[in-house]
């Protein structure tokens, strides 16, 4: 995929049915590494389809990607 693709505005959530937003992806991938997004909870950019966060591995901040110490 390329970067361009990756670049979307904006970006809505949804848990148990709810849907909140739109957040920009900085703030999406903020809320990832808060915990405040879990990797099954789903995501949906202004023109995609929804789909769990775990399958939007550029939105998960590099931190989280680094092995256990």
């Amino acid at each position: 995929m390329s970067d361009t693709k990756h670049k979307r505005l904006f970006w809505y959530t949804r848990r148990c049915g709810i849907v909140r937003g739109p957040y920009p992806e900085k703030q999406i991938c903020r809320y990832i590494l808060l915990g405040r997004l879990c990797e099954n909870d789903e995501l949906r950019s202004e023109d995609g389809d929804w789909a769990a966060v775990k399958q939007y591995p550029h939105l998960i901040p590099e931190v989280m990607k680094l092995p256990p110490t």
